[in-house]
């Protein structure tokens, strides 16, 4: 999806995959640091964030954690929500004409219906 993007925006398929397999290259040793006392030492998050950021500053992360799973759990909820109840195709339709309307400044066709 991410090259996908990168196409859709101007970039050849190659000059797109290097670029996410250069930010994985430079995300990756962050991500395996991040792990490494957890797997090591068998501590949770939380214990590593504190000996990290404080007592204090621990709570930032902690919650910022528990954010982030709560958005991924409403994107599974939607996403089951979709796979169960297709999207109408007036709705499809109304989607498509708004965005030609935004980029061309105005859509043909009636919009009365979408309204």
């Amino acid at each position: 999806m991410i090259v996908s993007s990168m196409v859709q925006l101007g970039l050849s398929w190659w000059q797109a995959w290097i670029c996410v397999w250069l930010g994985y290259g430079v995300v990756a040793p962050f991500i395996c640091l991040n792990a490494r006392p957890g797997a090591i030492f068998h501590v949770t998050f939380p214990v590593v964030a504190r000996t990290s950021f404080g007592l204090y500053g621990s709570l930032w992360c902690t919650f910022n954690r528990g954010a982030m799973a709560w958005c991924v759990i409403i994107s599974m909820i939607d996403y089951v929500y979709l796979i169960t109840n297709p999207i109408p195709q007036h709705l499809v339709w109304c989607a498509s004409q708004y965005r030609w309307r935004l980029h061309e400044g105005h859509a043909p066709g009636n919009l009365a219906k979408c309204e």
